[in-house]
This record gives C-alpha cells, structure tokens and sequence, in this order.
C-alpha cells in the first residue's frame, strides 16, 4: 500500500503532526476531556515552529476535535453531530478484483467506528493502473491510498515517477517482526522504503481429499520429488475410453505468479547478480522442460497458452482438477465452493533440492 503525494519536507512533518494528532483523537486514544501536550512541547517533538503547530491545532479547533480553553491549553472534545465535518480519504482498489466486496463490507464498518472518516472508494481500471494514477495526479484527481503490486512498482521506477509517490512506512512497525526484509526490498528505491507490503501470497500446492482417497493416495508425504509429484498426479487423473481427459490430476497456470516456481525449486534464476539475463541457465532449461513434459509427455496437466489464472482455479473449483498450484491469495475464490480440499505441506528436504515444495513465491 502506497500514498500519491508531492510534498517537501516541510509539508510532510506538518502533515504528519495533524494525522498524528486528528488519528489519536479519532481512535480514542486521546480521549474527550484529555490536554494535549503544551504547543513548545509539540513543536520539540514533532520539529515544528510554534507558529506552525498553532495553526495546526486552530485547523483542529475548527473541525471539533480540540476546544483551546484560555489559561489550560487545547482540550481533547467530540463535535456535536450537526457539527461533525467529515474528513474523505480516496482509496484505490483495482476494478475488476473479486474482493471488492469484502472491501466494501470493511469500509462500512470502519465508517460505523469512526464516524468522522468516510473513504471513497476508488476503481482502478487495469492493466494500466500505473498511467491512469499518473494522469489522474496531473488533472488533481488524487487518489490517497493505493493497493501497488510489486510489478507495477518496478513499472513506476522504471519510467522514472517514483518521485511522485509519498514514502509510507507505519512509525510503528517493526520490519524485522513485522514482515520479510525481503518484501519490504520490493518496494524500496535508492533507499526509500515507498510503499509497505501488507498482503504476502505464497504459492502452495492444494489438493482435494477425496480424489486423494478414491486414488488410494496415502501417507503424509506422497510428492517428495518432480517424479514423485508426476506419479500423484498420474494417478488421479481419468480419462475416457476414447483417451480424454476427464480429470486432470494436476493443474497450474502459465501467469508469473506460478510458473516461476519450478525454477525455484530447482535452484534456477533469471539474471545475474549484474542483472546479465540467464534464459538458457541449465537449471532454467531443465525446469521448463519439467512444465512442458507435465502437458504433453506425462499428460497429467492440461495446456495453457496464456498467463490467466482462471482456467486452472476454474478447473479445480469444478472438480476437473485433484491438484493446483495456487495463491493463498486466490484461496479466497475457493471459500464457498463447498470443495472437501486442504493444503499439501511437506517437509523441507535439505538434501534433496529438487524436493522443496515448501519454497514460496511471492504474489503481492
């Protein structure tokens, strides 16, 4: 998540002083009744002018949140309802994202919480959600907070309009418990940690049970290697008598959230560390030719031509598929499907580096 902001230094101190203040007052940590810290002690600690935090805190007064009693300082009070003046955040959610919805629930019950915000929210259109954010920053159509995968990040750097994004990073998170350093590299730039991860989506192998079952599948650990993995999905699979598939005993799709994973699990890489391209990297080879003979040698997988993720979750959700390669993200879809399904989770195999399907693929 991101903000879209242009501002100096001076304006992000002082705008970080008033939500510091107006949220502490809004979440009930300063309650109505309390006295804030005197105007020298808030100018210290937030380096400001006293002048500065003057006008602040007038901004404050005018919004019902503060009533400056003479002699006392600035009082903690709640506006009478005639009075409220509702503050309007704009959040950006990709337009065509299934999880509207439920964000459309969240909001609702954020606004009943604290009456005083209300959120707009704000579809995006993609592929192009990047452009349409810089067009409608220039027209002063701003959009606050942003969801900002890590991808279209890297798209925000690349054409040079990082500088157009407000750095973010909670005062109160603590990186190292908080989130993988790793995640928090994806969304830094020249040092700038600009955006801050809040969804991690590995990558995981789901299965359904009673296929398993009905295929005489056993034990805790079936997969433990590329073979072993080829096997399970051999014999979950049914054809016809005329030799079509009927139920595939495995399925992934060809987006960049899924493929990527077999060149992790055999210790692949796409460039160098001087950023030198490695397509025909051996390992690289190897696992794509894995993919390839999944389809059509093994013929345990159907044949995707394109990076859509629908068709092989679709399969699975129909019951066409007794495995998927998924997205703890994309999970969602399956939660009122009345599918009998589980995660497979095995154990990570030091010795055997083809045998890691506890490895996990970022997919922010």
């Amino acid at each position: 998540m991101t903000k879209l902001r242009r501002r100096s230094t001076f304006d992000r101190r002082y705008e970080r002083f008033v939500r510091s203040l107006r949220d502490q007052i809004v979440t009930g940590q300063l309650k109505p009744g309390d006295f804030i810290l005197s105007e020298h002690e808030l100018a210290d600690l937030y380096e400001l002018s006293r002048g500065s935090v003057r006008k602040a805190l007038s901004e404050l007064v005018s919004e019902g949140l503060l009533l400056k009693i003479a002699g006392r300082g600035n009082m903690v009070t709640y506006p009478r309802k005639g009075d409220i003046r509702l503050a309007t955040i704009k959040l950006g959610w990709f337009s065509p994202s299934y999880e509207l919805p439920v964000v459309r629930q969240l909001l609702q019950r954020f606004e009943e919480r604290f009456p005083m915000l209300r959120v707009q929210l704000v579809p995006i259109p993609t592929p192009e959600c990047v452009e349409t954010l810089m067009e409608w920053n220039a027209s002063e159509t701003v959009i606050d907070v942003f969801v900002l995968p890590d991808f279209f990040f890297l798209r925000w750097v690349q054409q040079g309009w990082v500088h157009q994004l407000h750095p973010y990073l909670p005062e109160e998170m603590q990186r190292e418990q908080s989130s993988y350093p790793q995640l928090l590299s994806m969304f830094q730039h020249d040092g700038v940690q600009y955006a801050t991860p809040f969804v991690f989506s590995p990558v995981e192998i789901g299965y359904h049970r009673r296929m398993w079952e009905n295929a005489g599948i056993r034990g805790p650990n079936p997969i433990r290697d590329w073979m072993g993995l080829v096997e399970t999905a051999r014999r979950c699979s049914i054809r016809t008598p005329d030799g079509e598939c009927d139920q595939y005993g495995f399925c992934f799709s060809a987006s960049r959230n899924r493929w990527p994973v077999f060149l992790l699990q055999n210790g692949g890489r796409l460039a160098d560390a001087d950023g030198t391209l490695l397509l025909d990297y051996p390992r690289n080879v190897e696992a794509l030719r894995f993919c390839v003979d999944l389809m059509y040698q093994h013929r345990v997988v159907p044949v995707f031509s394109h990076g859509s993720n629908r068709l092989a979750e679709d399969l699975f959700m129909r019951g066409r598929a007794a495995m998927i390669l998924t997205t703890y993200y994309f999970m969602n879809e399956f939660r009122y499907q009345g599918m009998d399904w589980d995660l497979y989770l095995p154990r990570w195999d030091a010795k055997r580096r083809h045998c890691c399907w506890a490895t996990v693929w970022p997919s922010m």
